[in-house]
């Protein structure tokens, strides 16, 4: 045999050892139901979760810190546990992935978070990813999304508990939508001066409403925000009983009696001249708006049972070990909620996302609600519609 014919044999035993290895030297972990668990997964999880402490100020070198090692241990084995078992779940239920389903996906997320392909270079490195392994978590959030659809798709709630839903609580559901004009003096820091011109600027746009200029062209000229632009529309629905907006502002909304009435009033940020847009305060009014929700909340706890059922009797292996956390313990409180409950006692300023760090786990410390995001949602810049912060 020629040296030619050798070396295109050891290549196609290569190849087909390649192929029959799945990712040809990616390290396994466990298995779930025969599905692997690869360590560059717990890895990702286990930097994730080491570096969410560090940046909350943890000291994880510390002699105390065994606790918040355990945490990260246990939780990065649940998530990277999960992801395999809705690769399997996914599998049993025949629901697919395309490879151009991943790559839109990519594209999508690339251009959302980063400006240039270096920034993106630079965050798989930090994050210590391959592009082959950021497409595979993509591919798990997609998957995720798809099996809940597939597992739910026959849950619906009837009418007749919509119905009851809304005639226990018509309040709840009920709402209206406004535009405002507003000219800024915010209570906390104007001056006395500084209030009484604005509200002069107010009057001022007030008369011209009532001479019979458009609210639209109007906020448009003089308001002061961000809705301005759009003519003063506010993108945000207005329920009588709630609490995260100003009350005087919502007060003064449910003041209004017919759509295209219009009202001023101080607000805690300035004087605003408010029009009522919409009212929607009857059941056939709000009928699709709560049919879809109580579907929704029904489609969710059915998929996070069938996620529970399914980890918990699931047959799975460990080939690995860790340092801290003992498996078959109850993973210990996630240290960055313990230290929010005690701050925020404090201070009205500390937040927690609790779909950052979720700690609910099943009797065999499976995570079962992981959140399935990808990792590019936490180096996205989401500023958002800021039209509504001056009247929240």
């Amino acid at each position: 045999m020629n040296l030619k014919k050798v070396i295109k044999l050891l290549a196609l035993f290569f190849v087909f050892l390649f192929l029959m290895t799945g990712c040809g030297t990616e390290p396994i972990v466990g298995t779930a139901n025969g599905e692997n668990i690869y360590k560059w997964e717990y890895d990702y999880f286990y930097n994730q979760n080491y570096l969410t402490l560090l940046n909350y100020g943890f000291d994880m070198e510390s002699e105390d810190s065994q606790q918040m090692l355990s945490y990260v241990e246990g939780q990065s084995w649940n998530y990277a546990l999960t992801n395999a078992l809705i690769r399997k779940a996914a599998q049993e239920q025949n629901v697919e992935v395309t490879d151009q389903e991943v790559n839109d996906e990519l594209e999508t997320r690339k251009g959302q978070t980063f400006t240039t392909d270096e920034d993106y270079q630079n965050w798989l490195t930090e994050n210590e990813l391959t592009e082959v392994h950021l497409k595979e978590l993509l591919k798990i959030g997609i998957l995720s999304e798809k099996l809940y659809e597939q597992v739910s798709k026959d849950i619906t709630v009837s009418e007749e508990d919509c119905r009851q839903k809304y005639e226990a609580d018509p309040d709840t559901y009920n709402y209206r939508m406004t535009s405002h004009i507003i000219i800024l003096a915010d209570q906390s820091t104007a001056t006395a001066e500084q209030i009484k011109a604005a509200e002069a600027s107010i009057d001022e746009v007030f008369k011209k409403l009532d001479a019979g200029e458009a609210f639209a062209t109007l906020a448009q000229q003089y308001s002061q925000d961000s809705s301005a632009s759009g003519g003063g529309v506010l993108d945000m629905k207005l329920f009588k009983t709630m609490d995260s907006i100003d009350a005087d502002y919502l007060a003064a909304a449910y003041q209004l009696k017919n759509v295209g009435d219009y009202i001023k009033v101080q607000s805690a940020f300035g004087f605003h001249i408010i029009k009522l847009d919409a009212i929607y305060n009857t059941y056939a009014a709000v009928h699709d708006e709560i049919l879809a929700t109580m579907n929704e909340e029904a489609k969710t706890e059915f998929y996070t049972n069938y996620m529970d059922n399914y980890s918990q009797t699931a047959d799975v292996e460990r080939k690995m070990t860790f340092q801290y956390w003992a498996e078959g313990n109850e993973l210990p409180g996630d240290p960055v909620d313990e230290t929010m409950v005690k701050t925020t006692t404090d201070s009205d300023s500390a937040e927690t996302d609790s779909d950052t760090n979720p700690d609910s786990t099943t009797d065999d410390n499976t995570t079962t609600d992981q959140d399935q995001s990808t990792p590019t949602d936490s180096n996205t810049d989401t500023t958002g519609d800021t039209s509504t912060d001056t009247i929240k």
